[in-house]
């Protein structure tokens, strides 16, 4: 249970009795989470079941007219969740997987009016939408010990289907797909695994899907890899029609999406050396994504703080990422990482690319596992940098770019463990720098610069685990 908090960003609050508003960037919540697991195996075979079962309420209240009616929203959101996944192996060459999933997603929408001298609230209206999704996945798995040559053949199977007042009459998408990968080990020292996707979707024209990846052992320790894969993807019912409002969101649907097709390469090296006590670990990064018809998040509306995705003419993303871990036979772990990504965007797609802007994200990660005492201490900093993204100018329709403010994020926990391990106490703290906002600037009109809701606070919190098995 969430009572909500009002940090009065972007408000005047002097034309309100006795100062303050009824809006709060942080809306009133109230969550229930469930989950059972039960797995079984029995020989090569193997089953597993779970099921997750989540329901939400979020109030939007909202500041009062002068005749002191406010007009009040309530979000209600379910989702049920069952999956089973069963293994087995053949022989010592054949294996097969299969997995069968269904997913509930509910979401009712309820219009109130408060009459706030009275004191009552009535029901005006409300909205139901209703999202059913089906999913299969199967493989066949060929691995003959000591050979050079393993592969896997498969089929993915999608299927979502949604009703409500938003929708159109039975709105419904499939994705069926089939795909075949296999792994070529030539040399000890070298392997190739290409793949191919083949892809059927009800609504959108889904190309071959090819990928590559290789991996090459320079030396001990030490490998690099290199790959390249075709990307597609198609827009869910969900970002098509439904508006996505939380804490911190107000995301709303667009039914006029197409697919987003990209091409994506990656080079990575690792590289792992010590001696005794102490380990080191260097991991290099380096991408580079080329997407067409791009689905994007833009800003619509600065004052209610609005998004919706909408597919840019192109999107190039280009970047490299640094990881440094030591570990040390103590349990003492440190790591640090450095990100540099780069962004440009063909707004039209007439191949009329924007400046690439750059911007850069840091991370240090500590951790300490006192074995003796069952005890294990991290602690997590993170500096996000200045961090573009994209708005649009309400009269003339045109994209340009807007940036947020750089913030420093550090939260840290201590877990402890009891009774033969089957006890877990959590206790720790997040945001712990107390971050509530995050400035957004360079809009056209500088007086929609604004702060956005980012994190409601400095929280501690204390969790316990306990394991029947």
């Amino acid at each position: 249970m969430f009572q909500g908090i009002d940090i009065d960003l972007n408000v005047d609050t002097s034309k309100y009795t006795a100062g303050k508003d009824r809006y709060m960037e942080f809306k009133p919540k109230r969550v229930f989470n469930s989950s059972a697991e039960y797995g079984y195996r029995s020989g090569d075979a193997s089953v597993r079941f779970v099921t997750q079962y989540m329901n939400m309420l979020l109030k939007n209240y909202t500041n009062p007219t002068p005749t002191l009616y406010a007009y009040d929203t309530d979000f209600k959101t379910s989702r049920y969740t069952n999956s089973l996944t069963f293994q087995n192996k053949l022989n010592d060459r054949l294996a097969f997987e299969l997995v069968g999933a269904y997913t509930y997603y509910g979401r009712q929408t309820d219009n109130v009016l408060s009459d706030l001298a009275a004191l009552e609230h009535t029901l005006t209206g409300n909205t139901l939408t209703v999202f059913h999704n089906g999913m299969s996945r199967g493989s066949l798995i060929y691995e003959k010990p000591g050979s050079k040559l393993s592969g896997r053949i498969g089929y993915d199977i999608n299927y979502d289907y949604g009703t409500g007042d938003k929708l159109a009459k039975n709105a419904q998408m499939g994705d069926f797909a089939g795909f075949v990968s296999t792994q070529y080990d030539p040399l000890k020292w070298l392997s190739i695994q290409p793949g191919l996707r083949f892809i059927y979707n009800t609504v959108y024209g889904a190309p071959i899907i090819p990928s590559v990846n290789v991996q090459w052992t320079i030396f001990t320790g030490t490998s690099l890899r290199a790959s390249y894969a075709k990307g597609f993807r198609a827009p869910g019912l969900k970002e098509l029609y439904i508006d996505f409002k939380d804490s911190n969101h107000n995301i709303e649907g667009n039914k006029n999406l197409k697919a987003e097709k990209s091409d994506s390469y990656n080079l990575s090296i690792s590289s792992t050396f010590g001696k005794s006590k102490h380990l080191f670990k260097i991991e290099p990064s380096f991408y580079l994504n080329n997407g067409t018809d791009a689905i994007t998040m833009i800003v619509t509306d600065t004052e209610a703080n609005a998004a919706t995705n909408v597919n840019l003419g192109g999107r190039r993303t280009l970047g490299t990422d640094v990881k440094f871990t030591y570990m040390h036979t103590s349990g003492l772990t440190v790591g640090l990482g450095y990100s540099k990504t780069g962004e440009t965007y063909d707004y039209l797609g007439n191949d009329n690319y924007i400046p690439i802007v750059y911007y850069d994200n840091y991370l240090i990660n500590f951790k300490y596992n006192l074995r003796k005492f069952k005890t294990v201490f991290n602690a997590n900093f993170k500096y996000y940098g200045i961090t573009p993204a994209i708005a649009m100018n309400e009269n003339t329709s045109e994209y340009y770019q807007v940036y947020t403010e750089a913030y420093t994020d550090v939260e840290a926990t201590v877990t402890k463990l009891f009774w033969k391990d089957k006890i877990s106490v959590v206790i720790g703290g997040k945001n712990l720098m107390n971050n509530y906002s995050r400035r957004t600037y360079g809009y056209i009109d500088s007086a929609d610069d604004r702060l956005s809701p980012l994190n409601f606070g400095r929280t501690f919190f204390v969790k316990l685990n306990f394991s029947i098995l």
